[in-house]
Protein backbone atom coordinates (compact mmCIF):
# COMPACT_ATOMS: atom_id res chain seq x y z
CA UNK A 1 0.00 0.00 0.00
CA UNK A 2 1.27 3.45 -0.72
CA UNK A 3 1.69 5.95 1.74
CA UNK A 4 -0.31 8.90 2.03
CA UNK A 5 1.13 12.22 3.12
CA UNK A 6 -0.64 15.91 3.91
CA UNK A 7 0.50 18.51 3.35
CA UNK A 8 2.08 17.19 -0.21
CA UNK A 9 5.32 19.27 0.43
CA UNK A 10 6.02 18.24 3.80
CA UNK A 11 8.50 15.83 3.45
CA UNK A 12 10.20 18.46 1.63
CA UNK A 13 12.38 19.76 4.67
CA UNK A 14 14.33 16.78 5.32
CA UNK A 15 16.42 17.61 1.92
CA UNK A 16 17.28 14.45 0.86
CA UNK A 17 15.03 12.13 -2.13
CA UNK A 18 12.98 10.31 -0.96
CA UNK A 19 12.33 7.24 -3.17
CA UNK A 20 9.17 6.13 -1.39
CA UNK A 21 6.05 6.42 -3.93
CA UNK A 22 3.97 8.58 -2.10
CA UNK A 23 -0.10 9.30 -2.14
CA UNK A 24 0.18 13.41 -2.09
CA UNK A 25 -2.98 15.12 -0.10
CA UNK A 26 -3.63 18.55 0.57
CA UNK A 27 -4.57 18.93 3.56
CA UNK A 28 -5.91 17.35 7.40
CA UNK A 29 -9.42 16.48 6.43
CA UNK A 30 -8.56 14.77 3.08
CA UNK A 31 -6.16 12.74 4.85
CA UNK A 32 -8.43 11.76 7.05
CA UNK A 33 -11.12 10.83 4.65
CA UNK A 34 -8.67 8.73 2.80
CA UNK A 35 -7.40 7.20 5.53
CA UNK A 36 -11.46 5.99 6.44
CA UNK A 37 -11.71 5.16 3.07
CA UNK A 38 -9.12 2.99 2.64
CA UNK A 39 -9.24 0.95 6.15
CA UNK A 40 -9.60 -2.20 4.76
CA UNK A 41 -6.80 -2.20 2.75
CA UNK A 42 -3.98 -1.80 5.59
CA UNK A 43 -3.05 1.88 4.58
CA UNK A 44 -0.26 3.78 6.66
CA UNK A 45 0.63 7.83 6.10
CA UNK A 46 1.44 10.86 7.92
CA UNK A 47 -0.20 14.54 8.26
CA UNK A 48 2.17 16.65 9.70
CA UNK A 49 1.76 20.86 10.55
CA UNK A 50 4.47 22.34 10.99
CA UNK A 51 3.43 25.39 11.87
CA UNK A 52 1.41 23.82 14.97
CA UNK A 53 3.73 21.06 15.45
CA UNK A 54 1.33 18.93 15.53
CA UNK A 55 1.29 15.21 13.87
CA UNK A 56 -0.74 12.15 13.34
CA UNK A 57 0.55 9.57 11.51
CA UNK A 58 -1.53 6.24 11.41
CA UNK A 59 -0.02 3.03 10.12
CA UNK A 60 -0.94 -0.93 9.40
CA UNK A 61 -0.16 -3.28 12.77
CA UNK A 62 0.83 -6.50 10.31
CA UNK A 63 4.44 -5.84 10.44
CA UNK A 64 6.53 -4.76 13.66
CA UNK A 65 8.73 -2.31 11.93
CA UNK A 66 5.34 0.33 10.53
CA UNK A 67 4.98 1.64 13.47
CA UNK A 68 8.37 2.55 14.61
CA UNK A 69 9.50 3.50 10.75
CA UNK A 70 6.55 6.46 10.61
CA UNK A 71 7.62 7.61 13.90
CA UNK A 72 10.85 8.20 13.33
CA UNK A 73 9.75 10.18 9.54
CA UNK A 74 7.31 12.27 11.68
CA UNK A 75 10.27 12.71 14.50
CA UNK A 76 12.41 13.85 11.63
CA UNK A 77 10.36 16.61 10.16
CA UNK A 78 9.48 17.93 13.01
CA UNK A 79 12.98 17.89 14.19
CA UNK A 80 13.90 19.82 10.94
CA UNK A 81 10.97 22.52 11.38
CA UNK A 82 11.90 23.91 14.79
CA UNK A 83 15.35 25.51 13.26
CA UNK A 84 17.56 22.99 12.79
CA UNK A 85 18.48 22.82 9.71
CA UNK A 86 22.27 22.07 9.87
CA UNK A 87 21.20 18.93 11.61
CA UNK A 88 21.46 15.48 10.96
CA UNK A 89 18.79 13.06 10.40
CA UNK A 90 18.15 10.83 13.06
CA UNK A 91 18.64 7.36 11.35
CA UNK A 92 16.62 4.52 13.53
CA UNK A 93 18.73 0.95 14.52
CA UNK A 94 15.53 -1.59 14.80
CA UNK A 95 16.39 -4.75 16.76
CA UNK A 96 15.12 -7.48 18.27
CA UNK A 97 14.57 -6.61 22.62
CA UNK A 98 14.95 -10.51 23.94
CA UNK A 99 14.38 -10.64 27.66
CA UNK A 100 15.45 -13.84 29.67
CA UNK A 101 13.95 -14.25 32.84
CA UNK A 102 16.31 -12.87 35.18
CA UNK A 103 16.93 -10.14 32.68
CA UNK A 104 13.09 -9.26 32.17
CA UNK A 105 12.47 -6.51 35.41
CA UNK A 106 16.17 -5.05 34.66
CA UNK A 107 15.54 -4.77 31.03
CA UNK A 108 12.28 -2.96 31.61
CA UNK A 109 13.41 -0.40 33.90
CA UNK A 110 15.73 0.61 30.98
CA UNK A 111 12.55 0.95 28.85
CA UNK A 112 10.94 3.29 30.90
CA UNK A 113 13.67 5.21 31.65
CA UNK A 114 14.63 6.01 27.92
CA UNK A 115 10.89 6.32 27.50
CA UNK A 116 10.45 9.05 30.18
CA UNK A 117 12.72 10.85 29.22
CA UNK A 118 12.23 10.96 25.14
CA UNK A 119 8.31 11.66 26.46
CA UNK A 120 9.83 14.79 28.89
CA UNK A 121 11.73 16.01 25.11
CA UNK A 122 8.85 15.91 23.40
CA UNK A 123 6.31 17.91 25.54
CA UNK A 124 8.83 20.71 25.52
CA UNK A 125 7.23 23.97 24.56
CA UNK A 126 9.07 25.21 21.72
CA UNK A 127 12.50 27.56 21.32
Amino acid sequence: MIPRVAPPDVLNVLDQALSVLTVKLADESSFMWNIEQSVQNLTRGVWIDTSSRQALFVYEATDTLNGPTMLNLVSNVLYSTVGRADSKIIFANYMAFLLRDAQGLSAFKWVSLIYSNVSVIANCPPL
